[in-house]
């Protein structure tokens, strides 16, 4: 209690030296209480970290609340999901002398480790901000508030978000966009909200409003939509090539849900009896700029418009409707009538005054003026002649001379690089990029926890890298660092092509793409996720399909922009005006035009959604809906482009790549693959030089290494050690030793089988027999297993089973002679080189195959606990010692590979390995 009294009267007295004693009186009989009854009912059972002075739920599950925290920042509001919290605030500061009409918006997302229950894993064990993830939510927020700021509006903006708790249930993700919406709202700034952000998963078929974290792992649909009613401001999308009628009816889902969201804030609003600064104090006497009170708010006069639209609209016009195809020619001649018009601007005696903010918004209006006319209405219709605007409207004609619905040229080829796992070059238009792909172990697979709240480690094994060098543009630069763009980009890429990649089990590889912009005239990320599907395919990644992406511009007419009084609800904008959706855009159509609508998908369906929007107020939904259609008759001609190029993916990956296989085992002998201390595991990856995975997927081993021969190898050794055959299978036994009753084979190098002799024939003339008068050792023949005992791995194989009891008897068995038929193999001669044993010693694997180390080798404990013991074979082993019927005398010998012997004795239990000073 003292240290809270101390920390406020040292606030108070800065409170008497910036503003007077007076203010800091009133403030110590308000302020001062009321923060001390928060401190101390702080500490109090039960404290509601969500309570506040205004407070309000909805149905939905969301929670808004208002002035517990954070309350010297100019706005702070806390959201709640359940058991996830966010907090949002909001700060600015006045620009000095702005010179670009662009708003120095900064957002920034915070996951704290605690909020999972976790350290952070640095080495310092603080938090490192700025992962990935981090920077996509923040880049969805800002793409979701930034539309709704007035134009002209310069101030410095930072909306700081972070995520305090996550119950691991509820996404905070969709917390944190809904929280910002309410921070600005509850902000100084004019910002004409507010917003809604919901999640749409499509689970079992059916489309659900913010599925729970559990539920979204079965969803083939992640959907993440913001915007206000009626018209969309933001959306991200991942889908399992998703039609477009269930995007449609996902967005009119996600358009009715965010409703109950806007109306709450509003409602919180009004209570708070906020004033917005959308309240303007009037204009400048000097230069007619209308400004805000305490904010940098410039706007255009109405009559300098009029003079910079007489200066070089007309002009303007020109440039846009020229129909040249080049990149560099058109943007020399935009950019020679912009410093034109500045310069006739500057040097003009009435107008050289205006700040130059006010000179450079006055230009981009009227370049985008023209803009807008030619493409709405044709570069005829478009000129200030009035006898033009009579003549007929004739096809609109793009600045490069397409059509609306035109996709630039475009060329492919593969196999560009020699001696990389696979590349491909996709150009566009002026759109170029080169694209590589690398193949790895599961190991270089990306470990990273999920911002959802799960809590759980994940991996990537596929990851793509987007970069967007300097001369991409022709322009110096910084070509080092990694830029929220880039990072941004190279995850809608990558988004593209996830739902198209094989699982690991069928193609068990580390996965990277990298995809270089080599020339840059938009559409980039769309570019890259078709080059990346190329790289793929030349890499011999089965994909399941051919993936193309295009990007889709909307131009509308001035009546479908919102326009805002003093508060947002006073907003209007006719949604049915004109508008004109432009296929494949350029870097000039994207800059100038109201939305970036990036699609990527297959024949089937879309993979990947990415919406931008610049139009003030958002895109209605019927024009998403058009754009749609548009992207998706573009996606299928560049696919049929693509499918030209490389129609299928390589049979197999390049000799230079490395090779990998994927062996399942019964999830039981897990531990005679690792042996004690890993020294089985180290052995195998030792003796073939790969690198064995156990960890990946339970059940299932990934064998990797650069010789697809010691792979196979190794993968052969892993299936006869861990790989329990099942009944019914038929397999090739070769005879390990003789026995009174039957015969013990071996099925491969690690499992063994009995042979009961009334399995071997039907012949009945030949039971009288005895099995060493019928059979011999390394006789080797097919044989079905008949039982399998998973608890103690005792096998048990027939040969007569495969037999016709008909056409097999008489069974011309011979004693000791080579069988060439019924079944039997050929002559032990020619039997391959399995790990053989000395006749009479039935063990289950030869000392030879196992690993042995100098500090602690292998005992007969060993043996015991991990290679199956067959009770059976060992309990006629003993009977044949007793009555002296196996093969005698001469002491075995089994060698070590470092050398060493281990004697056994024809007594010695089949599964049993003892030698004095090595146990």
């Amino acid at each position: 209690f003292f240290c809270v009294i101390v920390r406020y009267r040292a606030m108070l007295h800065a409170l008497k030296r910036s503003v007077g004693y007076s203010l800091a009186r009133k403030a110590n009989t308000k302020s001062v209480a009321g923060n001390l009854s928060r401190l101390l009912s702080s500490k109090a059972p039960g404290f509601d970290f969500m309570s506040g002075e205004h407070k309000a739920s909805i149905c939905s599950g969301l929670t808004f609340s208002t002035g517990l925290i954070g309350h010297l920042s100019e706005s702070s509001v806390m959201c709640s999901a359940g058991g996830s919290v966010v907090h949002a605030v909001v700060n600015s500061a006045r620009a000095e002398n702005p010179e670009s009409a662009f708003l120095p918006l900064t957002v920034d997302y915070r996951s704290r480790q605690y909020a999972f229950g976790q350290f952070p894993a640095t080495l310092s064990r603080r938090e490192k901000h700025g992962s990935d993830d981090e920077i996509l939510v923040s880049r969805c927020i800002d793409r979701a508030v930034r539309p709704l700021f007035p134009k002209g509006y310069v101030d410095e903006v930072q909306l700081l978000v972070t995520a305090h708790a996550a119950d691991g249930v509820h996404d905070p993700t969709i917390a944190a966009v809904n929280a910002a919406s309410f921070a600005l709202m509850c902000s100084e700034q004019p910002w004409y909200g507010p917003i809604g952000c919901v999640r749409i998963g499509l689970i079992d078929g059916e489309l659900r409003v913010d599925p729970s974290v559990a539920d979204m792992e079965r969803s083939t649909l992640d959907f993440v939509y913001a915007g206000t009613e009626g018209r969309a401001l933001m959306v991200e999308a991942i889908g399992q090539q998703i039609p477009e009628n269930i995007i449609v009816q996902a967005s009119k889902l996600a358009d009715s849900a965010v409703t109950e969201i806007i109306n709450t804030q509003r409602n919180l609003v009004k209570q708070m009896q906020a004033k917005k600064l959308a309240q303007l104090t009037g204009a400048d006497s000097t230069t007619d700029v209308t400004t805000a009170a305490k904010k940098g708010f410039f706007s255009v006069p109405q009559a300098f418009a009029d003079a910079v639209d007489a200066l070089g609209y007309n002009e303007a016009v020109q440039v846009y409707s020229t129909g040249v195809a080049d990149k560099v020619a058109r943007g020399r001649a935009e950019g020679q009538l912009r410093n034109q018009v500045i310069e006739a601007v500057k040097s003009h005696p009435e107008w050289g005054t205006q700040p130059v903010i006010v000179q450079a918004m006055a230009v981009d209006s009227m370049m985008h003026k023209a803009f807008r006319a030619v493409l709405l209405d044709g570069p005829a219709s478009s000129s200030s002649n009035t006898t033009a605007r009579a003549v007929a409207n004739k096809e609109v004609r793009r600045s490069d001379g397409r059509s609306t619905n035109e996709v630039r040229p475009i060329s492919s080829a593969v196999e560009v690089l020699p001696s990389v796992h696979g590349s491909s070059y996709f150009a566009r238009g002026d759109t170029h990029v080169l694209s590589t792909v690398t193949l790895g172990s599961l190991e270089n697979a990306k470990a990273y926890i999920p911002l959802d709240g799960s809590g759980e480690e994940k991996k990537h094994t596929f990851m793509l890298h987007y970069d967007f060098p300097p001369y991409s543009t022709g322009e110096m630069g910084n070509a080092t660092a990694t830029n929220r763009r880039m990072i941004g980009h190279g995850n809608l890429a990558e988004k593209g092509l996830r739902p198209v990649l094989p699982s690991i089990e069928d193609f068990p590889y580390a996965v990277r793409v990298f995809c270089e912009c080599t020339a840059s005239n938009g559409s980039s990320s769309m570019a890259s996720a078709c080059g990346g599907t190329l790289a793929l395919l030349d890499a011999g990644v089965p994909l399941k399909a051919h993936v193309a992406a295009v990007s889709v511009g909307l131009v509308t007419g001035e009546e479908v922009a919102m326009t805002f009084g003093e508060s947002a609800e006073t907003g209007s904008g006719n949604s049915n005006g004109r508008y004109t959706v432009l296929r494949d855009i350029t870097g000039s159509e994207d800059y100038n035009g109201d939305m970036d609508y990036k699609i990527a998908g297959t024949e089937q369906g879309i993979t990947a959604i990415q919406l931008d929007v610049k139009l003030p107020g958002g895109v209605p939904l019927h024009m998403l809906d058009t754009a749609l259609e548009s992207a998706k008759e573009g996606r299928l001609h560049i696919l049929h482009r693509m499918q030209t190029t490389l129609s299928a993916a390589r049979e197999s990956v390049k000799p230079q790549a490395p090779k990998a296989e994927m062996v399942k085992y019964d999830v039981d002998r897990k531990g005679m693959l690792i042996g004690p201390r890993g020294e089985m595991k180290t052995y195998m990856e030792e003796l073939f030089n790969v690198t064995i995975d156990l960890d990946t997927t339970e059940g299932a081993a990934y064998i990797f290494g650069k010789d697809g021969a010691a792979v196979a190898a190794c993968a052969k050794l892993v299936q006869d050690i861990a790989v329990l055959v099942k009944e019914g299978d038929t397999v090739t036994a070769t005879i390990q030793a003789v026995l009174d009753y039957g015969a013990v084979v071996t099925i491969n190098r690690a499992q063994q089988a009995l042979l009961h002799a009334t399995e071997l024939t039907h012949d009945k003339d030949l039971f009288r027999k005895s099995p060493s008068e019928m059979i011999k050792v390394g006789q080797r023949f097919n044989v079905k297993i008949t039982q399998v005992d998973k608890a103690t791995g005792f096998i048990k194989v027939s040969r007569k089973a495969l037999l016709d009891a008909n056409t097999s008897v008489p069974d011309l068995i011979r004693p000791l002679a080579p069988a060439t038929h019924s079944g039997f193999a050929q002559d032990p001669d020619t039997v391959p080189t399995f790990a053989q044993n000395e006749p009479g010693l039935p063990l289950k694997i030869t000392a030879a195959d196992f690993p042995t180390s100098p500090v602690r080798p292998y005992t007969k404990d060993y043996f015991s606990k991990h290679v199956v013991p067959d009770k059976d074979v060992k309990a006629a082993v003993d009977r044949q010692n007793q009555l002296q019927q196996t093969v005698v005398a001469p002491t075995a010998k089994a060698s070590f590979p470092d050398g060493r012997t281990a004697a056994h004795s024809p007594r010695t239990p089949s599964h049993a390995v003892s030698a004095e000073g090595t146990s």
